[in-house]
């Protein structure tokens, strides 16, 4: 696999996680979450590293402004974690062993747009909280 070789050389920075959709059959709404489910535990790549993979590189690659948690950045975050009867410990683990995580809340330039959960994915076990609006 080119991810666990590029891991082996050091250059993951070189690497990039994408699907191929929308395609010809239409588009796989949890594409990216199968993504990274698969090249955890097939391609040996640490999920926080996958993730990396899939947000900050595709981000330098394409020069967009975004796929960074920092300040100036847009605030486009989606909050995930471990699906309901999930076998693995915590989110990461989550990933490690294939399974996908569940989308809890979306936020699109700061403002919330799914606040409940998404019914892309399976139910997460826990629900994201809001402090203060």
């Amino acid at each position: 696999m080119g991810a666990k070789k590029a891991m082996e050389k050091g250059q993951m920075d070189r690497v990039v996680l994408g699907t191929d959709t929308p395609a010809g059959t239409g588009v796989t709404p949890s594409g990216m979450l199968r993504t990274l489910g698969l090249i955890s535990p097939l391609g040996g790549i640490p999920p926080e590293t996958a993730i990396c993979l899939a947000t900050g590189n595709v981000a330098r690659a394409h020069h967009l402004d975004s796929g960074f948690i920092q300040p100036g950045k847009p605030a486009d975050l989606v909050i995930m974690g471990r699906i309901q009867g999930c076998q693995a410990r915590d989110e990461l683990g989550v990933l490690t062993i294939g399974d996908l995580l569940g989308i809890s809340m979306v936020l699109i330039d700061g403002k919330i747009v799914i606040r409940e959960r998404s019914f892309q994915t399976p139910p997460p076990e826990k629900k994201a909280v809001i402090e203060k609006e």
